[in-house]
């Protein structure tokens, strides 16, 4: 399992979005389950909550509620015969929460990394 922005592995046949919105050339598909609330990223954005707040939102929200080992398999099926790579549009050194989501894979034991840049 992999993680990366659109810029860098968007043409990747096992990328799958886990934003609100993709690029208009982006032709993967969405698991909406890993999708944060569009409320949640707007309030971030606006500056109307740290990242501590939104990490602490979007576990709530979304990861708390779901079993990691179904998300992989669900993963692990949409990116098939490829590991998957799960894209959004942050660079590689924002905060973002798709290294939540890493963050949160690994917790559950499951290998997650970025894809290296070139790679």
């Amino acid at each position: 399992m992999k993680t990366s922005n659109y810029a860098a592995a968007g043409k990747n046949p096992a990328a799958i979005s886990i934003s609100v919105t993709a690029p208009a050339w982006f032709r993967g598909p969405t698991y909406p389950a890993l999708v944060p609330p569009p409320k949640l990223v707007r309030a971030y954005k606006a500056g109307e909550i740290t990242e501590v707040e939104y990490v602490t939102r979007y576990d709530m929200e979304r990861l708390s509620l779901l079993d990691p080992g179904r998300v992989v398999d669900d993963l692990l099926e949409l990116a098939a015969p490829y590991a998957p790579v799960l894209l959004c549009w942050c660079g590689r050194r924002e905060f973002c929460h798709r290294h939540v989501v890493r963050a949160w894979l690994r917790a559950a034991g499951i290998e997650c990394e970025e894809v290296e840049p070139g790679r």
